[in-house]
C-alpha cells in the first residue's frame, strides 16, 4: 500500500444504526476490491458481507453511507445494493472461482501489504483467477457463514493453486511440498504462528 496525500483514497461502504437505547454503530463493511482490466472500464468496486448484529436486529434508524474518497476529489457511484444472502452451507466459500471478474468477499489479512489483482488466466479453461504477487505474505481471507460449523462435522477443503516465474508471469513452475521458505519462517517467528502459506488461485 502507497502512503501519499491521499487523493487517491478509495471509497468504501458503511452501516450507520441507533437502537432506542442510544447505542450506535458505524461500521464498514464494504472495500475496493481487486477487477479485471477487461471488464473494469474505469470503475471501482466495492463489496463486503454485513452481518446483522443485536443493534441491527433492534434498530430505530438504519442508514448505509458511501464514505470517501478525499475531499478534493469529485466521485460517480453508481449500481448500489444490498442483497441478502441466504444460508448455504453447500459451499461456504463465496467467489472461490472468481468467474464474476473481481475478488469480492476477500480480503487481505494486512492492508498495508495489498498487492493483488484478477488474472485473466484461470483453472481448467476458465476465465478468471486471483493473482497474489510477491513480498504479499499476509495473503487473502473470508468471513465464513459460522452457522454451517457444528462440533464434530467434517468438510473437504481444497483449491488450486499456480506458482508464477517473477520474470515471466505466464510460465507456470511446480512446488516442492517439503519445502518452507526461509522467509516465511522467520516471519512465523516474529508472529508467534505456525508456519502456513497460501497463494490462492482457484477453491474448488
Amino acid at each position: 500500500r502507497t502512503v501519499s496525500d491521499g487523493e487517491l483514497e478509495c471509497s468504501n461502504i458503511l452501516i450507520w444504526v441507533e437502537d432506542s437505547t442510544g447505542s450506535a454503530e458505524n461500521i464498514k463493511y464494504a472495500e475496493t476490491v481487486a477487477v479485471s482490466g477487461d471488464i473494469q472500464q474505469g470503475w471501482s468496486i466495492m463489496a463486503g458481507i454485513v452481518k446483522v448484529t443485536e443493534i441491527l436486529a433492534n434498530h430505530d434508524e438504519i442508514y448505509i453511507r458511501l464514505y470517501g474518497p478525499h475531499p478534493h476529489m469529485n466521485i460517480y457511484y453508481d449500481d448500489i445494493s444490498l442483497i441478502p444472502l441466504f444460508k448455504s452451507c453447500n459451499n461456504l466459500v463465496l467467489n472461490g472461482d472468481f468467474e464474476i471478474g473481481d475478488s469480492r468477499f476477500w480480503q487481505p489479512i494486512s492492508r498495508s501489504s495489498i498487492n493483488n489483482n484478477i488474472s485473466l488466466s484461470g483453472a481448467d479453461g476458465s476465465n478468471y483467477s486471483m493473482m497474489v504477487q510477491r513480498y504479499t505474505s499476509n495473503g487473502i481471507r473470508q468471513v465464513l457463514d459460522s452457522r454451517c460449523f457444528i462440533e464434530g462435522q467434517e468438510f473437504q477443503i481444497t483449491a488450486k493453486f499456480r506458482l508464477l516465474d517473477a520474470t515471466n508471469l505466464a510460465l507456470g513452475m511446480d512446488c516442492d511440498p517439503s519445502v518452507v521458505s526461509v522467509y516465511l519462517l522467520v516471519n512465523c517467528c516474529m508472529h508467534c504462528i505456525n508456519p502456513s502459506f497460501y497463494r490462492v488461485g482457484k477453491v474448488l
